[in-house]
């Protein structure tokens, strides 16, 4: 596994007369770890899909087992320090069997560490908070890529510049009826973070 499967993508977007770059994290299929102690000890394992003009890597996600891929990461030197911005997460991916009416839903579990945390803040071994996202609805059309995004904002996840941060995807329960029966294939996750303002 490539343990710099990292992008910097550094889009720039206008924002008035200011610039306000993003920087965005890039996790593909077949670039995760898996977690091994309970309860994360259900891993969502690496498939290879073939179809007429090649292959594709996929983590499948099971419909009614919660499995898990994980990853760390070093957050920006240039984080913002705007309470009020958001970090986008975005999953692309698709149903194993398409079907109408079908939704996910996930949960993205994060620890941020630091060492101008403090000495007390600065132990790996801290517990896990969670952004979930809202139901989505996938494609009806066999092997047609989702792209589903979500935010929370800088204020509620608590990260710093410089963290080290753990992170851990999963697949949970829709709050409909409509949860996707079977598997679904997590080809890309992504993190995009915003940076500071560049006058």
């Amino acid at each position: 596994m490539n343990c710099e499967n990292i992008k910097n993508s550094m889009a720039i977007h206008l924002k008035g007369k200011h610039r306000h770059p993003d920087f965005e994290y890039d996790f593909p299929a077949g670039s995760f770890d898996y977690p091994t102690s309970a309860p994360f000890d259900q891993p969502a394992p690496l498939d290879t899909d073939t179809g007429g003009n090649g292959q594709i890597k996929r983590q499948l996600m099971d419909d009614t087992t919660e499995e898990f891929v994980m990853r760390q990461f070093k957050l920006h030197s240039q984080f913002t320090e705007r309470q009020s911005q958001t970090v986008m997460f975005a999953v692309v991916g698709y149903s194993v069997t398409a079907a109408g009416g079908s939704n996910v839903r996930f949960n993205f579990r994060h620890s941020a560490r630091n060492n101008v945390r403090g000495l007390d803040e600065r132990n790996w071994d801290f517990p896990f908070a969670s952004v979930e996202s809202p139901d989505f609805e996938c494609s009806s059309d066999q092997d047609y890529l989702d792209y589903f995004f979500w935010t929370e904002t800088v204020e509620n996840l608590e990260w710093v510049a410089r963290d080290d941060i753990r992170i851990m995807l999963s697949r949970i329960a829709t709050d409909d009826s409509g949860n996707l029966t079977g598997d679904y294939g997590l080809v890309d996750f992504k993190i995009i973070v915003p940076l500071q303002r560049m006058n």
